[in-house]
């Protein structure tokens, strides 16, 4: 049977490096300890890597390059295994059992919140993991086990963000704001503990943005209290909030919100893509309704030159341009969304990852809508048969589901 050679996986290496570093007898993090352990490998393999191939392995010399099939197999043997592939397979083999006998653990109540606290963080990230984790969720949930929801983001193997598990992490999330959703007790449990994170960033906050629901804007503000001298968290409030009271058509905490913006914007703030859109919002919000319009064209002009519009990734620019229409639609800026959509959207889309694919469904919802509205219907019907009306995000879903709904009717 023929090998199975592919790039291997971020999570296969890093317990590749955990295994090694235990029969190292300590981490390998030094120069020093890179020589010992190339020696180490060759009296018990017969077989010599560099040094740099082992500073490249554990990370402690940049390389855009991956270990090479070679590597890894004398690596393997080093541990006893036949050769990369076997450690691979038994990695996933344990990781499986180990995973179901916890779950079996959890729902036959056989096992502490600390047990369960020490088997979750002390494991490798997988996705596999995360799904354990998602099935525990709901078992906890239909159990009503206070502690469990009390304590939560104690499990920091789950909630503190690795690149390589972002969208793990994302439907997890999503998946706890849907359990606020369905039970009064988790929702209260959130707004009195939730408000703080171990992590840089409150990442159930920050990407699940669903004021529409009654749990979140009593959590937003704990959230805001607790951390309003850090301007990040600042910025961020102030957006959400003045978003939320021009929907609403409550214009003096508009106002509020958006004086208390701008000085932190003045003083050389740095926006993520997603909030500068959002300030971009803010505005068009602002001069609609104070100034009759009067700074639209010189607004207009900052977002079609702004970077993230002008992204090379796909899926950022792509993001950037759904969160703006978001405001263009209400604003009716028809012409607008058209032209983000057919002059910067449509580029390389065959290159979305995961959430630009998710967030290009859903600009398709808004471009279709400006399509209609500019009286180009039949342009309108053909790639309206290109939504998928089961891939909006939590964040949006309601509003997307409005509108996709209202176009349904108009567009038979």
């Amino acid at each position: 049977m023929a090998r199975l050679i592919q790039k291997p996986k971020e999570e296969y290496l890093q317990h590749l490096r955990t295994q090694i570093n235990i029969k190292f007898n300590g981490n390998i993090s030094s120069a020093n300890d890179c020589e010992n352990l190339v020696t180490a490998i060759f009296l018990k393999t017969q077989h010599r890597l560099s040094n740099d191939t082992i500073k490249r392995l554990f990370t402690l010399k940049k390389s855009t390059s991956l270990p090479s099939m070679f590597t890894l197999d004398v690596c393997a043997k080093y541990l006893e295994y036949q050769d990369w592939e076997n450690f691979v397979q038994t990695f996933l083999e344990q990781s499986a059992l180990y995973q179901r006998a916890l779950l079996f653990d959890v729902i036959e109540e056989r096992i502490s919140f600390e047990a369960i606290l020490m088997r979750i963080n002390s494991d490798i990230k997988s996705t596999d993991l995360y799904e354990t984790f998602n099935k525990i969720l709901l078992f906890k949930a239909q159990s009503r086990d206070e502690e469990f929801f009390t304590r939560l983001f104690e499990f920091t193997s789950i909630f503190q963000l690795a690149e390589l598990h972002k969208y793990d992490l994302y439907y997890t999330l999503h998946l706890l704001g849907s359990l606020c959703i369905k039970y009064d007790w988790i929702s209260s449990i959130a707004i009195e503990n939730y408000h703080s994170s171990a992590s840089d960033e409150n990442y159930f906050i920050e990407w699940l943005v669903v004021p529409q629901k009654d749990y979140y804007l009593p959590l937003l503000e704990k959230y805001y209290k607790a951390n309003k001298s850090t301007k990040a968290v600042a910025v961020f409030y102030h957006l959400i909030q003045g978003t939320l009271a021009a929907e609403r058509n409550n214009w003096q905490t508009f106002e509020s919100h958006f004086e208390k913006l701008i000085p932190i914007i003045v003083s050389s703030y740095r926006f993520n893509s997603i909030l500068k859109m959002r300030w971009y919002g803010i505005q068009l919000y602002h001069d609609l309704h104070f100034n009759q319009g009067d700074l639209q064209k010189n607004i207009i002009n900052r977002i079609l030159n702004a970077p993230q519009i002008n992204e090379k990734d796909s899926g950022d620019r792509i993001t950037s341009i759904f969160v703006i229409c978001t405001y263009l639609s209400l604003l009716e800026m028809n012409e607008l969304i058209i032209d983000l959509y057919e002059q910067k959207a449509m580029k390389h889309t065959s290159l979305l990852g995961h959430w630009g694919e998710l967030n290009f469904n859903q600009l398709k919802v808004f471009y279709v809508q400006a399509l209609v509205r500019v009286h180009r219907k039949a342009e309108a019907k053909m790639i309206f048969q290109q939504i998928k009306e089961n891939q909006f995000d939590l964040n949006f879903k309601p509003r997307m589901l409005g509108v996709y709904e209202t176009l349904a009717k108009e567009l038979q």
